[in-house]
């Protein structure tokens, strides 16, 4: 731990004057008055589009420099020919379940998000929801899972990956508005592994947060961070999916859960399958035709998401 403080200074030293930037209203990009800080987004910065906000890129954004940190709780919407977001390596863009990326159809083919020279989304792939996290190059880890309950005032925290590599220990950090965070607690990675490892932690939620995210840090002092959950979705509906493997072209879906939206998404964020306001315990997904692999079924309304990982061979 000596030695990750070390690290830690030196990178605050390198980026003195890295600010915290969240939109303030709907608006372009480029404009100061749509940021918080005054300014428009620099290399370095931390960058919060508030949920309720859209905040419009209209030209070709080169944030290369230092690598930032971008998290969409509302819309971030590419709307001009042209229209990119050019992110440094080690960058990484965190999508709450109220965020979304979204392409106006004005310009379509051009749009697109790249992280350290590779586009990790585009105009073309359509919309995208999340929770979700994007990030340039190969991932240390590959998580299938994150969440957490409240039980008797502590906090239990799940989660799981398929995949690991150098992966030194996770963070379980909070927040109390979704923008400034709290480390709670730590566990250790596995270092490599391509074995499915699950993981718990139980914690005391001694700041009275009610968001949380796991962060992740390589040996190297590398760190991703993953979608943002809130202990306000925590209630008492369940979600069941078969058959599961799938092995035909329809799911079922069973759930408690009143009035709620669907989707199937790929593990590089693809919506595979979208339907609104569906009012049924059970429903089926006819004419799918899934390519062999892993997906999360998402179920979502006003007061809570539920997942659920399928496989398909």
């Amino acid at each position: 731990m000596k030695n990750l403080f070390i690290i830690s200074v030196l990178i605050f030293s390198n980026y003195t004057f890295a600010l915290n930037c969240s939109s303030i209203n709907s608006g372009n990009w480029e404009d100061p008055l749509t940021w918080s800080c005054g300014v428009a987004p620099s290399p370095g910065d931390t960058i919060t589009i508030t949920d309720g906000h859209t905040v419009t890129v209209s030209s070709n954004i080169d944030l290369n420099g230092a690598p930032v940190v971008i998290f969409i709780n509302g819309i971030l919407l590419f709307d001009t020919p042209g229209a990119k977001l050019r992110l440094e390596c080690g960058s990484s863009v965190v999508l709450s379940a109220t965020g979304e990326v979204r392409d106006s159809g004005n310009g379509t083919p051009s749009h697109s998000i790249r992280i350290c020279g590779s586009d990790v989304w585009t105009g073309p792939s359509g919309s995208l929801f999340g929770p979700i996290l994007l990030s340039g190059g190969p991932l240390s880890i590959e998580l299938i899972d994150f969440s957490v309950e409240q039980k008797r005032g502590e906090l239990y925290f799940e989660w799981s990956t398929s995949s690991e590599s150098n992966n030194d220990y996770f963070t379980i950090e909070s927040s109390s508005n979704n923008v400034n965070w709290n480390e709670l607690g730590f566990h250790d990675g596995s270092g490599n592994s391509d074995e499915t490892i699950q993981y718990n932690l139980v914690l005391d939620n001694d700041y009275n947060d009610q968001y949380f995210r796991l962060r992740q840090t390589d040996f190297d002092g590398t760190t991703s961070v993953s979608n943002v959950i809130s202990i306000k979705n925590i209630i008492n509906s369940s979600i069941n999916v078969f058959p599961n493997p799938v092995k035909s072209d329809y799911l079922v879906v069973e759930t408690e859960m009143e009035k709620y939206n669907v989707r199937i998404i790929s593990l590089t964020g693809n919506v595979i399958y979208h339907e609104n306001d569906i009012n049924q315990n059970v429903y089926k997904i006819d004419g799918l035709n899934l390519e062999n692999g892993a997906y999360i079924v998402e179920l979502s309304n006003q007061n809570e998401v539920l997942t659920s990982r399928i496989i398909k061979n």
